[in-house]
């Protein structure tokens, strides 16, 4: 899972094309860690579909102060940089995988209703 900082997180979030699940985490956190190796599986089996990065809330303050996060790990989904859906705190993991799929869901819709209309 590719790791990002403020400094990126515009090009990584907010100018994606695809979803992007967001894992804000913490080193200390042991959480967090469990978190990631969940989130690693799914990165390969929806490859293509939704992007994951990681960003450590200790060391990019800004970041965790715009998006509220107030404790370690916090998953949130971005569409075009737009928060569309997230999971507070450790979930089991079914709620992880039942929000990204609503996400794929989502994403997958509007892309056909793009190439619907420009047919037309």
């Amino acid at each position: 899972m590719k790791e990002i900082s403020e400094a990126t997180w515009f090009t990584e979030v907010t100018c994606s094309s695809t979803p992007v699940a967001v894992h804000f985490y913490a080193e200390w956190s042991p959480a967090s860690r469990e978190i990631e190796c969940m989130l690693e599986r799914y990165e390969q089996r929806f490859a293509g579909k939704i992007k994951f990065v990681k960003i450590n809330i200790d060391t990019n303050e800004a970041v965790r102060i715009a998006n509220r996060i107030i404790a370690p790990p916090t998953l949130i989904i971005y569409y075009k940089g737009i928060p569309v859906n997230g999971v507070p705190g450790p979930q089991p993991e079914w709620v992880y995988e039942n929000r990204i799929l609503r996400a794929i869901r989502l994403y997958e819709r509007r892309l056909k209703n793009i190439m619907t209309n420009r047919r037309r």
